[in-house]
């Protein structure tokens, strides 16, 4: 499953800011929005472990927000993806 863009634009305060799936290139911010929330600077190690290599889906599963005017993420929404199985037939849900 893939997710199309964008998937919403608001504006508040005057900044415009675009809600969308995460594309490649996005990883910097990523981080940063992380370490700015956390005062953890964790890497692109730590990225791929938990959302860049996950086997069983086709696309990273997160969503971010974007300062339009800037080009910058501001805001991010990471799903931990998980295996699930039922009998013989296997299943991913994020």
């Amino acid at each position: 499953m893939s997710l199309a863009r964008p998937v919403e634009r608001f504006e508040r305060k005057g900044v415009d800011y675009v809600v969308r799936p995460y594309e490649d290139g996005d990883r910097e911010g990523f981080l940063d929005v992380v370490a700015s929330s956390s005062g953890t600077h964790l890497g692109s190690e730590w990225f791929d472990a938990l959302y860049g290599n996950v086997p069983h889906l086709d696309h990273v599963p997160v969503v971010v927000v974007e300062d339009e005017r800037e080009g910058e993420l501001v805001g991010i929404r990471p799903y931990t993806p998980f295996l699930v199985r039922g009998g013989t037939r296997r299943r991913s849900r994020c």
